[in-house]
């Protein structure tokens, strides 16, 4: 799953070139963004699931460099635990045993820790 969000803008002076409202960009006065970008990954490494999670934070505020700067980047993994067995699973019909002809039958899941 991967979400990106950014903002920004820049302020800068037209000269214009033509009477139908044509311009071009003379002079870049200010350049300024912030973008965010998260990602989440699962993994299967050997029979072994695991979980990745990305996020990196940029910026740029110049009208010279426009190559940017990381404001903060981090990354996380983390070992996704073995299904419970089913033997440790009750299966428990949420509608009375009169009613189950009549209408589908929906089940609820408790885990019972041993």
């Amino acid at each position: 799953m991967e979400s990106l969000y950014s903002i920004g803008g820049f302020g800068g002076v037209i000269e214009i070139i033509n009477s139908y409202g044509g311009a071009v960009l003379v002079k870049l006065t200010s350049n300024n963004a912030l973008t965010e970008k998260n990602l989440t990954e699962i993994w299967l490494v050997n029979n072994k699931g695991f979980m990745e999670r990305f996020f990196a934070s940029a910026g740029q505020n110049s009208t010279v460099n426009l190559n940017g700067y990381y404001i903060k980047i981090s990354q996380q993994f983390t070992v996704i635990p073995d299904p419970i067995p089913s033997e440790h699973v009750a299966n428990i019909p949420l509608i009375p045993k009169s009613m189950e002809n009549k209408t589908l039958l929906h089940t609820a899941y408790i885990y019972i820790v041993p």
